[in-house]
């Protein structure tokens, strides 16, 4: 009887231990998961030379890309084929300058 106690005491001990881990995990969980998406979205905001290059040809000044909006910027691309208007909104997602 004396042991069934002390098993009894031992675990309310690790259950509450566990209960405590969880809140704990749950709080650096979501730490993290703000943080992630916040140095996500705030990368760099530079192109690669060659895109910048593509963009200018088309028209689009590359300096105004923080407030190009999405009809602006298929507009400029239109003359591209699909491969090409992928490839620079690719590389202007990778580098944060569209989202």
């Amino acid at each position: 009887m004396e042991i069934q106690m002390e098993i009894n005491a031992a675990e309310a001990t690790f259950e509450a231990r566990l209960a405590a881990i969880e809140a704990t995990l749950a709080e650096l969980e979501s730490a993290i998961a703000t943080n992630v998406s916040a140095s996500v979205t705030n990368t760099r905001k530079t192109l690669p030379p060659g895109m910048a290059t593509l963009l200018s040809k088309q028209g689009v000044a590359v300096d105004a890309m923080a407030s190009l909006d999405a009809g602006s910027l298929d507009s400029a691309l239109q003359s591209l084929s699909i491969e090409q208007r992928i490839a620079v909104k690719a590389q202007l997602l990778r580098s944060g300058m569209i989202g």
